[in-house]
């Protein structure tokens, strides 16, 4: 089954490094797709005569030398072919809709009971404002 993954090989890296790790891939997994181009990108164009890589999906995967190149890209294969750990399950089937009209109106709940209000508290009684106060109140002033 073939995967989402891109693979791009340069045709000058492939002349120089690469081929080897291509035709490997090309022989263990025969349903991907891997392109060839003359020049993947401009930014990559010092790249192609220094070390082996590939563009996975736009990324560039390179290594030392063409072996450890094939390892990665398989190592990052693996979970495309690899048994499972887990098995998952099939997701559990829909439940059928019943039509609006076939359903019974559901009974209207009562309105809950309203809390008692909170008792307010009394207000503390204010002093009278004829009385005075001190005994400089009671002295009449002097104009």
């Amino acid at each position: 089954m073939p995967s989402s993954i891109k693979w791009v090989f340069c045709k000058k890296n492939l002349e120089l490094h690469t081929q080897k790790v291509y035709d490997a891939m090309v022989s263990k997994y025969p349903d991907e797709k891997f392109d060839i181009k003359d020049c993947p990108s401009k930014d990559l164009c010092s790249l192609c005569n220094d070390v082996p890589f590939v563009l996975r999906n736009g990324a560039i995967v390179n290594a030392k030398d063409a072996k450890d190149l094939y390892f990665k890209l398989d190592n990052g294969m693996q979970f495309l072919t690899d048994k499972q750990l887990v098995d998952i399950p099939p997701a559990p089937p829909a439940p059928p809709k019943e039509p609006a009209a076939a359903k019974p109106a559901a009974p209207k709940a009562e309105a809950a009971p309203k809390a008692e209000a909170a008792p307010k508290a009394e207000a503390a009684p204010k002093a009278e404002a004829a009385e005075p106060a001190t005994k400089a109140d009671e002295t009449p002033k002097l104009d």
